[in-house]
């Protein structure tokens, strides 16, 4: 008869600890967020060495500062490299300007931009040389040129103004990051 009572008890301490197993296994699951993956990568070549910089706000305003920004190297070569930002999870740019190279005068080159593409939740804005300027607005101090048949856009190098090159989000690049979010 113990025996018998034993062999039940046993039977339902499996039964109830496999479905308790379960039930956590799938609270886990649900409760995994889908992480964002914000990604920011530019195909470009650069005559010098210099740096990019890509700013961004977590408000979505254009208010940027020096303690959110990621720094990359540009490495000078006539083939294009790939630079590419990826954000800690813990943040979510709203907003981006990005600053092509960190020097200034004679020590800055141009820089050519074949492509840009900005991934968050799997989800992409994709661009070239082209169509770069209706996602980011055109600093005016700077010379640009188009190769429309490349599909390029160069940043010619500034011995006038002695001034790096940035540039701040258009509306249409602020819109399309809200929707690549949600």
């Amino acid at each position: 008869m113990k025996a018998r009572f034993l062999i039940v008890a046993a039977l339902f301490s499996i039964i109830f600890s496999s479905c308790k197993n379960e039930t956590e296994a799938k609270k886990t699951e649900a409760t995994e967020e889908v992480k964002a993956n914000f990604t920011a990568e530019f195909d470009l070549t650069s005559d010098k060495d210099d740096a990019l910089a890509l700013y961004y706000t977590e408000d979505g305003s254009i208010a940027f500062t020096p303690e959110k920004v990621f720094w990359l190297p540009i490495i000078a070569n006539k083939g294009y490299q790939k630079v590419t930002v990826n954000v800690p999870d813990e943040k979510l740019p709203k907003a981006l300007r990005v600053d092509f190279g960190a020097k200034k005068g004679a020590e800055q080159g141009n820089i050519t931009l074949k492509s840009f593409k900005i991934t968050c939740y799997n989800k992409s804005i994709e661009g070239n040389g082209n169509n770069f300027l209706e996602y980011f607005i055109q600093d005016k101090l700077v010379e640009v040129s188009h190769d429309s048949a490349a599909g390029t856009i160069t940043f010619k190098q500034d011995l006038k103004n002695n001034a790096n090159h940035f540039y701040y989000p258009t509306q249409k690049l602020l819109d399309e990051l809200k929707k690549i979010e949600n």
